[in-house]
């Protein structure tokens, strides 16, 4: 039954991240891609990480697995930030010149 809840919440993760690339290619505003793409980060890195949670059990191997998640929530968000303060100082900076226009 543990294993039915893992492989449930590994493919609850696969989908999300599906659906991140998915707007990562059809949004067009390099605000909304990184939306996408931080949805798809936290929301699909925590199912599927509970997900080998689940399957890994009660051990060594989970717990470094929830420090690889913490870790994983603390940077991510961080790193999604400071590439939004990038791209909106380089509007600022080249007067409405959209980064967007350069990726």
């Amino acid at each position: 039954m543990n294993s039915f809840f893992a492989y449930l919440f590994i493919s609850f993760g696969l989908f999300f991240v599906v659906i991140g690339v998915l707007g990562l290619i059809r949004f067009n505003n390099i605000f909304q891609r990184m939306h996408a793409l931080s949805v798809m980060e936290t929301l699909g890195f925590f199912c599927f990480f509970l997900g080998l949670m689940i399957l890994a059990g009660a051990s060594l191997l989970a717990i470094k697995l929830f420090f690889i998640f913490i870790l994983m929530m603390i940077v991510a968000p961080t790193s999604t930030h400071v590439l939004a303060m990038y791209a909106k100082l380089h509007e600022k900076k080249t007067e409405g010149e959209k980064l967007s226009n350069h990726l």
